[in-house]
């Protein structure tokens, strides 16, 4: 089995850096943005029906759905921002290190 250099070892620790880090970011921003969302609900909905009971009750009844959604959703949106930049920013880089061995290769050609 062959070792991996330098570069590939950096990239791991990246990657599991990124994965650990980046999901806490994401997670805690995720949840702050659905929790926002979610405590606006009610005082959106006594502004906009001061004496409607029924309405009120109603707005309630969506908030909790509006909770439940937000529970079910928020976890697949953490994984997609988390793990779908690391397959790219592996391409990026072997990309970019292809352009460079293809110019240096041509370079060296033409001396």
């Amino acid at each position: 089995m062959q070792r991996l250099n330098v570069w590939h070892r950096l990239g791991v620790v990246a990657t599991v850096l990124w994965i650990l880090g980046g999901g806490l970011w994401h997670m805690g921003a995720e949840w702050d943005r659905h929790y926002e969302a979610y405590n606006g609900i009610i005082p959106l909905c006594f502004a906009l029906f001061p004496d409607d009971q029924k309405a009120r009750d109603l707005c309630v009844t969506e908030k909790e759905g509006f909770r439940d959604d937000a529970r079910s959703t928020v976890w697949a949106i953490i994984a997609i921002k988390t793990l779908l930049p690391i397959p790219l920013a592996w391409g990026l880089v072997y990309l970019v290190i292809w352009t460079c061995r293809w110019v240096w290769a041509g370079r060296q050609v033409s001396r």
